[in-house]
């Protein structure tokens, strides 16, 4: 009796050994080919989905068109499916273009604390007051409407600076 008692004891504890890892496997696997599968969705939705123009702190529909007024006194028009993050404080002020286009018109007065327009491709000092740019997918279009404007494309470690137009030079006379 000890040996049969002995030997089907030997059975049971290894079915009971055995039945939760072949639990454990599948669950295992499940979440392996659930991750599988979510991953390629997340990546597409992180990709596709606008999310640095959903949080920034100003923006501006399809068809929409706002001007707004800078801490400093100055005006910011926003064309049409546009997004900005503006940070001002003691030492700089600074508008960073995540998307569409924007004119800055900045007041003269401040010009002792600089006035930065951040876009993909480059850092723009604007040191003159009027400032219009574009920001497309794989380039930014700038146009320096009244003063000058210092460069740094991010991608370069040259300085490009473009001097007041032969317009402006008129104006000052």
């Amino acid at each position: 009796d000890c040996l049969l008692s002995r030997g089907l004891g030997d059975v049971y504890k290894r079915q009971a050994l055995d039945r939760p890892r072949s639990l454990e496997r599948r669950q295992v696997l499940k979440t392996l080919a659930l991750l599988i599968a979510a991953a390629p969705l997340g990546l597409a939705a992180h990709r596709g989905l606008p999310w640095r123009e959903w949080q920034a702190d100003e923006r501006t529909a399809t068809g929409e068109q706002r001007t707004l007024k800078l801490p400093d006194g100055g005006r910011l028009r926003l064309n049409t499916g546009s997004a900005v993050d503006i940070a001002y404080d003691d030492n700089v002020r600074r508008i960073r273009l995540i998307d569409g286009e924007m004119l800055v018109e900045a007041p003269r007065e401040h010009a002792s604390r600089p006035l930065i327009v951040d876009t993909a491709e480059a850092e723009i000092a604007m040191l003159g007051s009027r400032l219009m740019v574009r920001q497309y997918p794989q380039s930014t279009y700038l146009a320096a409407l009244e003063g000058a404007v210092e460069v740094r494309p991010r991608r370069s470690r040259c300085l490009l600076y473009t001097s007041p137009s032969p317009r402006d030079k008129r104006q000052s006379r």
